[in-house]
Order: structure tokens, then C-alpha cells, then sequence
């Protein structure tokens, strides 16, 4: 009995302690089941899960809240992949704005130094502007020099001009009175000798004319048939100008030719425009002033000899005219093709 007693006792406090830890272990089953409620509910808080009926199987809760994480994974995952792309843009925006900053730095260097090249032209044209200024200076004052030494020359060329119309003057006296002693010299008187015959006067012997009126070699007989009567001259028989290339030729009482060249038309109409000064003005305007074919110096000097030995006093001075120049006929008006009422 005694035994069955503490058996019973032994039973009963088995099943006590059995019991208690079975109760202990249904709440701490209870509290875990709590908890991981309480955590599902916070996990399923952070993935954005509307709060779940809690009446709802721990089951059908999980499964919700692991598809809301696999949801928000695939988000992290695409939010992950853009920030690597954006990461990599950054990163090329980044090697861009190096790149830009560095072509930036250049530019800027370049800039420096065309300013620099600037200023060195801006310092090269005030250095050129004021040599300029001085040049024109200077230029004035040669102006001003070359005025005044002008005057000079001027006084000087009139007082030259003076002296050769007085020596001109003076030469024009002596060759007169040389050509009128030798006219004197011609005059010879006889006077008859006592006691002997009488002899006859002594008379010159006649002077061959020179062929004024034979065509030259270089003169077509219309030209000359052409020709007229310009004036007289002791040395001059013949004057033809070309205004074409400004050749004067000219021909001597002797038959010598001479012909000049880069005549102005001016001096040659100035030269035939006073017929009673052809031979001062043949002297002392186109005589040894314009070049001549053949030389007039030898020309001259021959001619005077021939002067001298046959003393022809002077003939008449034929000049060929240039052709007139063409003048184009002016447009005629065109008739007024309205008639009057």
C-alpha cells in the first residue's frame, strides 16, 4: 500500500512535472508563434505590405510576404541597374567634362596668346603709325625743300632762258652780218685799165637750184602733188609728219634728208604754225633736241659747207599735211515717231 502510495506520488508528480512542461513548452510555443507573427508583421511592414488578416494561416502570411520580397528584390535589382548605368553615365559625363575642361584649358591658352599676339600688333601698328607720321614729316619737309629748290631751278631756267635769247640774238646779228659780207663780197666793180683793152665784167657763174621740186625716194607723188607752199627758208625745202609714230621728216635746199623721231604732234604744229620762224624754231626746238636719222649735227654741218660754196640764198618750203584724223559720225537721233494732232 505503502508502496502504491509513493508510485501514485511518484505518478502525480511526474504528470505535474509533465504537465508544467508541457504548459511551459505550449507558451513558448505560443510566444514564438507570437513572435514570428510580430516579425512577419514588421518584415511584411518594411516590403510594403498591407497589414494581413491575422486570422490568415502563418502559411498563406509567408507566402505573401516572401512574394513582396522577391517583389521588392526584383526592384532592388532594377533600381541596382540603373545606378550602374547611371554610375557609368556619371562616369562618361565625368570623362567628358575632363575632356572639356582640358579642350576649356586650351582654348583659354589659346586665347592668352593670340591676346599677347594682339598686343604685339597693336604696340608693331603705333610703332608703324608714328614712323608713318614721321615719314610724312619728313615727306612735308622734302615737299617744302623740293618747292623751294623749284623756285630755285625756275630762277634759274629764266635766267638761262634770258642768257640763250641773248646769245640767240647775238648769233642771229653775227650770221647776218656774216651772210651780208659774204653778199657784199659777190659785188665786184671793174674799173677799166688805162691804155688797155676793156675787159668784160666778171659775172658769176649761175648756181645749180636744187631740185626742190623732185619727188624724194620716200615721198609718193599723190603726197607731193598734195604738198603746198609753207613759206621761204635759206635751209628748208621739204616738211612731212607723221602723227602716227611722231616722225618729222625733213629735207634740206641740198637734197640731204634727216628724219626725227618721238616728234610730239604739238611741237609739229607749233613748229609749221609761224612760217616766218621755221628756221629759229627748226634751230632752237628740234635741232639736236629730238633724235634724228642720220645724225643732224653731221647733216647741218655738211649743208653749210654746200651754203658756203654755192651761197643759194633761199627757195620755197613745201610741207605734206598729216591725213586728217576720222571722226566716228555721232549717232543720229532717232524721228520722233509721234505726230501732232
Amino acid at each position: 500500500m505503502k508502496i502504491l502510495n509513493i508510485v501514485a506520488w511518484v505518478l502525480v508528480v511526474v504528470l505535474g512535472v509533465a504537465a508544467g512542461t508541457a504548459g511551459f513548452l505550449i507558451k513558448k510555443q505560443s510566444d514564438r508563434a507570437n513572435g514570428l507573427q510580430n516579425a512577419l508583421a514588421q518584415v511584411a511592414t518594411a516590403v510594403g505590405v498591407e497589414e494581413t488578416d491575422t486570422a490568415a494561416p502563418l502559411a498563406n502570411k509567408l507566402e505573401i510576404v516572401q512574394a513582396a520580397i522577391e517583389h521588392a528584390q526584383q526592384e532592388l535589382a532594377a533600381t541596382k541597374a540603373g545606378l550602374s548605368a547611371a554610375q557609368t553615365e556619371a562616369t562618361e559625363a565625368k570623362a567628358q567634362v575632363a575632356t572639356l575642361t582640358q579642350a576649356a584649358q586650351e582654348q583659354s591658352a589659346k586665347l592668352d596668346s593670340l591676346a599677347q599676339e594682339v598686343a604685339a600688333k597693336d604696340e608693331a601698328m603705333a610703332a608703324a603709325q608714328a614712323a608713318a607720321a614721321k615719314a610724312q614729316e619728313d615727306a612735308d619737309a622734302a615737299l617744302a625743300q623740293a618747292g623751294k629748290e623749284k623756285a630755285a631751278l625756275e630762277k634759274d631756267l629764266a635766267r638761262a632762258q634770258k642768257k640763250l635769247a641773248e646769245e640767240k640774238a647775238r648769233l642771229e646779228a653775227e650770221l647776218a652780218a656774216v651772210q651780208s659780207n659774204e653778199e657784199s663780197d659777190l659785188e665786184t666793180v671793174d674799173f677799166p685799165l688805162a691804155g688797155a683793152e676793156e675787159l668784160p665784167p666778171v659775172v658769176a657763174a649761175p648756181v645749180a637750184q636744187p631740185a626742190d621740186e623732185a619727188c624724194p625716194e620716200d615721198v609718193s607723188p599723190a603726197e607731193f602733188a598734195a604738198s603746198r607752199i609753207l613759206g621761204q627758208s635759206p635751209m628748208l625745202s621739204l616738211l612731212r609728219y607723221n602723227p602716227e609714230d611722231q616722225t618729222l621728216y625733213v629735207k634740206l635746199l641740198d637734197g640731204q634728208t634727216l628724219t626725227y623721231q618721238d616728234v610730239p604732234e604739238g611741237v609739229y604744229a607749233a613748229f609749221v604754225a609761224d612760217p616766218d620762224k621755221l628756221d629759229m624754231n627748226f634751230r632752237f626746238k628740234i635741232q639736236g633736241i629730238y633724235k634724228s636719222l642720220p645724225p643732224d649735227s653731221v647733216v647741218i654741218r655738211k649743208y653749210w659747207k654746200w651754203q658756203r660754196k654755192h651761197r643759194y640764198p633761199q627757195g620755197d618750203v613745201r610741207v605734206i599735211d598729216p591725213p586728217e584724223k576720222k571722226v566716228a559720225p555721232a549717232p543720229a537721233e532717232e524721228a520722233d515717231a509721234t505726230v501732232a494732232d
